[in-house]
């Protein structure tokens, strides 16, 4: 699911507000297979039918299973944020996996190393 570049307020609101109540969720939500569970963004299609939840997954070798058991419990969260949003009809949601943060702490690391190194070669 990839935004367009129109602005579209009201799908931008509902995705905040869906970004903030399933944060809020999944401070509750227990599941020994889940891992720690962050949700960064929410994405909602222009028609207000679909939302997807991008998520990063702590440890990382969980993100597979901690995905499917989110997506099992889609009608859990579909249910409760129709509970605290107030709509029509609540968008269906699929968790996604966004493995961005990793790949910045990746990238930070490589930046750290090569100035640790440039800094012990001007030394020596």
């Amino acid at each position: 699911m990839k935004s367009s570049n129109k602005s579209y307020p009201r799908r931008d609101r509902v995705a905040g507000s869906m970004r903030r109540e399933i944060a809020r969720l999944m401070q509750v939500f227990q599941d020994p297979r889940a891992g720690h569970v962050t949700v960064l963004e929410v994405e909602v299609t222009p028609n207000l039918v679909d939302a997807c939840v991008f998520v990063s997954v702590m440890p990382e070798a969980q993100a597979g299973e901690t995905l499917q058991v989110l997506n099992r419990a889609s009608g859990f969260f579909r249910t409760q944020l129709a509970k605290a949003i107030k709509l029509r009809h609540m968008p269906k949601i699929r968790f996604a996996y966004d493995d961005s943060l990793l790949k910045g702490q990746r990238i930070d690391n490589l930046l750290m190393q090569v100035k640790s190194h440039s800094t012990v070669t001007q030394l020596g």
